[in-house]
């Protein structure tokens, strides 16, 4: 085997508040509280029923989307008993910016269409009761899919018009090594862990490790890769230009009952060295699919581009 991949679909949703207003919560975990409660709402059939004890847990979008059990059939995960969620989302909103409209970018990962009503339908029902403390009500103005639109406003959607799914391939080559210089951007907290505690540091190794692992479970839940070779660290590779510090950000937990703190690192740095077919891809899945821990709340936002010989020489 050469290469493992998986489909992906993405979409941008559209949001107009009906004021200006100011984030004073970190944007996407507002988004993430109104799209679990309304489609637990809007899709769950027995509600008194915990995810894990229901018939239907391979079947509900709330449990697919946000539970994601696994099966003891599925041993090649033995050990944890949920899997990765198939679905990252992001927006360009930082933590106390003002705004009146902003684009909300989401990512669906494995062959999930059927899942995509279900969450546009949800965040729907959540503009009645608004957004934020001050329930500020909102519509979603327009839905679009790799360029094409699919809704124009307010309860229509069309995916007919929609073409194939993207696929991400990973190459599994790891026997050539290739110079490379990678400016690389933590837009939202990256949480990295590394036995059992959060790093607060930044080490090339275990940076592509928790990638690695990340899409270890994406291929093997939503591809056809049960397994992917592991990330040795490479005496070549290093960080420099370190523009990166811890911020901590706050949650109210449902499940626990309180407040807890999602903190992780943000800003850019430089990644060099000599990188394998494998590690390039494993760096560019972040882009699209994020790192770390909690992407299912907007964090670990990756953005990379390559740097230029022109750029190196003018340091």
């Amino acid at each position: 085997m050469e290469s493992v991949g998986f489909v992906y679909r993405q979409f941008t949703l559209h949001f107009e508040l009906a004021r200006e207003t100011v984030f004073d919560v970190f944007p996407t975990f507002v988004i993430r509280s109104i799209l679990g409660k309304e489609l637990r709402s809007l899709a769950c059939i027995f509600k008194g029923r915990q995810c894990d004890e229901c018939g239907l847990v391979k079947h509900c979008p709330v449990s697919i989307l946000f539970e994601t059990p696994l099966s003891k059939d599925e041993a090649f995960m033995r050990g944890l008993n949920r899997g990765a969620h198939p679905f990252v989302f992001w927006t360009e909103v930082g933590l106390g910016q003002k705004v009146r409209s902003f684009p909300l970018f989401l990512t669906i990962i494995g062959c999930l269409d059927e899942a995509f009503p279900f969450i546009y339908g949800a965040l729907l029902r959540g503009s009645r009761g608004g957004i934020l403390r001050e329930r500020i009500p909102y519509e979603i103005v327009g839905v679009e899919s790799d360029g094409v639109v699919i809704g124009t406003k307010m309860d229509t959607l069309d995916m007919k018009t929609l073409s194939g799914a993207k696929c991400f391939t990973l190459s599994l080559q790891q026997d050539v090594r290739r110079y490379r210089q990678y400016r690389i951007v933590l837009s939202t907290p990256l949480r990295l862990k590394h036995e059992g505690r959060y790093m607060n540091r930044l080490d090339p190794g275990a940076f592509l490790a928790s990638i690695q692992r990340r899409l270890w479970q994406l291929s093997a839940l939503y591809g056809e890769a049960k397994t992917l070779p592991r990330v040795e660290s490479h005496p070549s590779w290093q960080i420099r230009d370190i523009n990166v510090r811890w911020q901590d950000l706050s949650h109210y937990s449902a499940r626990q009952k309180r407040l807890i703190k999602l903190g992780g690192l943000v800003g850019d740095f430089v990644l060099e060295g000599e990188f394998s077919p494998y590690e390039e891809g494993l760096l560019e899945a972040a882009t699209l699919f994020h790192a770390g821990k909690n992407v299912a709340f907007g964090l670990g936002r990756v953005e990379m581009r390559e740097k230029t010989l022109a750029e190196e020489e003018g340091r």
